[in-house]
């Protein structure tokens, strides 16, 4: 912990972990944005559970490597830094090879403006194109789950990853989550969390990134996490920036891009 960066802004404030180049918090005008676990691990070999952990090159256990790849429990390098920017590469290494054969670099750059901006790009830089799936698995901070409204997804066809992955159509202009959900949206790029007790709105906006994870583990999955705490599912929502049901295929020295922007305004 004691390695973390921290950039800011006027009203804003991020701290980020080079474990992973993961996003611990955010603080917008002395509020959190961002849900860290009570329970979270900090050993530098767990996935942190919470803030927003960097899903690479596997999402899920959509491959042959371990859950959502290797990307979130590597050491980044600190390329770059100001007050209002960090910069982290991570690069082909004797481990990675281990369980991906590929040669890479990956560039995941936090900066704040009036929002918080997350841009991350991967360049092939083996031999032979490769496949990824990615994601930037971000969790939400919410006053109360019961009190949260999810709009910008109507109209849409999910995955619905608790029925068998059995394709959906989502018909509700403001999801309300009172069971465990896991929902892969297809073609989504901009999301809304209406958060009635703390009184904002959290507005997400990808580009690159073709699908959106929505995802809360509820009861009894909460108690199963022992990284999680049991009543935490009320404080959190994810909603992920994704690259899932469309992998990537790059090309020998091509490079792919993808960003996640959050931004607050009141209700």
């Amino acid at each position: 912990m004691t390695n973390n960066i921290i950039i800011e802004n006027d009203n804003n404030s991020v701290t980020v972990s080079p474990f992973g180049a993961h996003v611990l918090s955010w603080l917008h005008n002395n509020q959190d944005v961002l849900f860290l676990s009570k329970k979270a691990i900090f050993d530098n070999s767990s996935p942190i559970r919470g803030g927003v952990p960097v899903i690479f090159p596997q999402f899920g256990a959509l491959g042959g490597m371990l859950n959502h790849g290797f990307a979130r429990i590597s050491n980044w390098q600190l390329a770059s830094s100001n007050d209002t920017s960090a910069t982290f590469v991570l690069r082909a290494d004797k481990d990675s090879s281990k369980l991906w054969k590929y040669q890479f670099e990956a560039v995941f750059k936090i900066s704040l403006t009036d929002a918080l901006n997350m841009n991350f790009s991967v360049t092939n830089n083996d031999t032979q194109e490769f496949d990824f799936t990615a994601a930037l698995h971000t969790y939400f901070k919410v006053g109360h789950i019961d009190r949260v409204l999810v709009k910008g997804l109507d109209g849409l066809n999910y995955i619905d990853s608790l029925d068998d992955d059995v394709i959906k159509l989502e018909t509700s202009k403001a999801i309300t989550i009172g069971e465990e959900v896991d929902r892969i949206y297809l073609n989504s790029q901009h999301q809304q969390i209406c958060d009635l007790q703390m009184g904002r709105h959290i507005h997400i906006n990808s580009q690159g990134f073709s699908d959106a994870v929505l995802w809360n583990p509820w009861i009894d999955k909460s108690k199963r996490l022992n990284d999680f705490g049991d009543e935490e599912y009320k404080e959190m929502l994810c909603i992920e920036a994704a690259l899932i049901d469309k992998p990537v295929t790059l090309a020998v020295g091509q490079t792919w891009q993808g960003s996640q922007t959050i931004k607050i305004t009141s209700i």
